[in-house]
């Protein structure tokens, strides 16, 4: 369940509300249809519930609400995974919810909305300040593409191993180095674990949320971003090689233009037309 926190908490957060689930006993879906069937997951299916009700149910969970600082702490938790919901409407509802289930005012929790927002500069940051878009270029996109199918697609890691090795971008290359880590580490990779595994991991938070927000105009669903051909695997894998390549090629010509020495010059110059040998055999 915590990797389900974990994940739905980060959809919330870039305005995908999803559902849940429910299966106790069973760690994934394929056990639960192994053990149980194809019908009973059907079932199951057509009963998931709304993330933050989950969430809710959770929090509660075996705790004495008749007690009032029990209470007021489940109260005060609930508020702040309200906070957490980019849907505005569904925001609201789940107010009167809580107002109505525990007969508390409507205008206290929604005043402790408004204030924990303010505090935590989420509606503020979105509604007056205009952030700019960042602007990637095809080497960017190709990197976080990758990134994003190798934590989505294990099969990709080793390919990823076998036939790059490396991103040129420093954060994005600590981010792949970890992935690998935690494959090795764990004999095998997944996704849900790999990101509860990072939240001891601060250094990674940005460039993963760079990594699962990013999405291409052609993608238009999760299912989609998830969905890849070879043909564009290797073309990010080219792209990238050449990116590096050709800042190689820029740092030695720097080092020609800077030193007079003519033995230097013409070893240099024999450093570049390597590298443009070796890009020929790609």
């Amino acid at each position: 369940k915590i990797a389900t926190l974990t994940i739905g908490k980060m959809l919330l957060s870039v305005g995908i509300n999803p559902t849940v689930i429910i299966f106790e006993h069973y760690k994934d879906a394929d056990e639960y249809i192994q053990k149980e069937g194809k019908v009973a997951f059907d079932s199951s299916y057509k009963n998931r519930v709304n993330f933050i009700d989950f969430k809710l149910d959770y929090l509660k969970k075996n705790k004495d609400l008749t007690n009032a600082e029990v209470l007021s702490k489940y109260i005060n938790d609930a508020i702040e995974s309200i906070n957490e919901i980019e849907d505005e409407i569904l925001k609201e509802v789940k107010i009167k919810q809580l107002s109505k289930e525990y007969d508390i005012s409507e205008d206290l929790i929604r005043n402790k909305v408004i204030i924990k927002t303010k505090t935590g500069e989420i509606e503020v940051t979105k509604k007056n300040i205009t952030k700019p878009k960042t602007k990637y270029n095809k080497y960017d996109i190709s990197e976080i593409r990758l990134l994003y199918l190798m934590l989505t697609n294990s099969n990709l890691i080793t390919y990823y191993e076998n036939h790059l090795g490396y991103l040129n971008d420093e954060n994005r290359r600590n981010l792949a180095n970890t992935i690998i880590y935690y494959k090795e580490h764990n004999k095998m990779f997944d996704y849900a674990d790999f990101i509860c595994y990072t939240n001891e991991r601060p250094d990674l938070e940005d460039i993963i949320k760079e990594i699962t927000t990013y999405q291409p105009i052609e993608k238009k669903s999760i299912d989609d971003m998830a969905k890849y051909t070879n043909e564009e695997i290797d073309g990010y894998i080219t792209l990238i090689k050449q990116q590096r390549v050709d800042k190689q090629i820029k740092n030695l010509k720097e080092k020609i233009k800077n030193t007079l020495d003519k033995e230097e010059q013409k070893r240099l110059s024999n450093r570049i037309l390597n590298i443009k040998k070796e890009v020929l055999k790609w």
